[in-house]
């Protein structure tokens, strides 16, 4: 699941540079996962994330589906809301528009 967010931030221009520039990251503050399948040695997995609804001006979820690709069974599903902290303070701040526009385009 984090490598896969991650991925998908760096794809629309979301770095670690962007981060520091703004002194802001967005870390974990709810995880509600499901296990519905099993998967097995070999299994092709295809693995999707996207960006959900944001609460506040803090709080933005973002949901993890895991689909085993031999008969397109979901095999796992998460719903992980983000908190946009400070990075130095380590408090809660609002999500910077830096955060929220290129998940638009």
């Amino acid at each position: 699941m984090e490598e896969a967010a991650w991925a998908h931030s760096v794809s629309v221009g979301i770095t670690h540079e962007l981060q520091s520039q703004l002194n802001r990251i967005m870390a974990v503050y709810q995880h509600q996962m499901r296990y519905l399948a099993s998967c097995y040695l070999n299994d092709q997995l295809l693995i999707g994330t996207w960006i959900g609804k944001q609460t506040g001006r803090c709080l933005r979820d973002r949901h993890t589906q895991i689909i085993r690709v031999r008969d397109a069974k979901t095999v796992f599903s998460a719903t992980t809301t983000f908190v946009c902290i400070d990075l130095q303070t380590h408090q809660p701040k609002a999500i910077p528009n830096e955060f929220i526009e290129p998940y638009q385009t």
